[in-house]
């Protein structure tokens, strides 16, 4: 559904709810509020998979056009890097097309590849690529790692590669990005 149905459908399911959680009820009656939570959590999944979508994102089409050859991004967060490369999520925020910027929307999976080093990403770096978007094809490997699923859970269904000529930094990390990041670290480290 549409993200206006999806609200409408959950607010409904919220306030039968909430009206019959109100008061005392009678014994014959008691399964109502069962069949209504039940209802609103059906309602709330529908919802956040719609939001979650992200085809419902503003300006998520032009991922997927051909005249799309860069993107300008903000890194949300950075999941691996290795000895020559440097891989995380990225807010898309405007797409690169004719060499000019248009406004654009969505999350892709940013892959940065340098030969002679491994490249640093910090969470809130804003960047400049100069490679267009491809959309993630699911590999067929019976239970093996599914990299369609796992970026979908993020809410991005395209990748981009780039070599170490192909980006620069635009803008630094924010001070909240820095302070979330080094908090993001301590945790993994006291986890480990």
């Amino acid at each position: 559904p549409s993200v206006r149905v999806a609200w409408c459908v959950f607010l409904a399911a919220l306030l039968l709810f909430g009206v019959l959680s109100v008061g005392r009820t009678t014994y014959d009656r008691r399964w109502h509020r069962g069949v209504a939570f039940a209802c609103t959590m059906l309602a709330f999944g529908a919802l956040w998979s719609v939001v979650r979508d992200a085809r419902q994102v503003p300006g998520a089409e032009l991922l997927d056009d051909q005249r799309t050859t860069g993107l300008a991004v903000r890194i949300q967060e950075v999941t691996g890097t290795s000895q020559r490369t440097a891989k995380g999520f990225a807010k898309v925020e405007a797409a690169i097309q004719d060499g000019r910027p248009v406004p654009a929307g969505g999350v892709v999976v940013v892959t940065l590849f340098d030969r002679a080093k491994a490249p640093t990403l910090r969470a809130g770096e804003r960047l400049l690529v100069m490679g267009g978007p491809e959309r993630i094809r699911r590999v067929a490997d019976p239970g093996g790692f599914d990299a369609v699923q796992w970026a979908a859970s993020h809410g991005a269904e395209h990748e981009v590669f780039v070599g170490p000529e192909q980006w620069t930094v635009i803008g630094e990390p924010s001070v909240v990005d820095r302070w979330t990041d080094r908090m993001r670290r301590a945790t993994l480290g006291w986890i480990e």
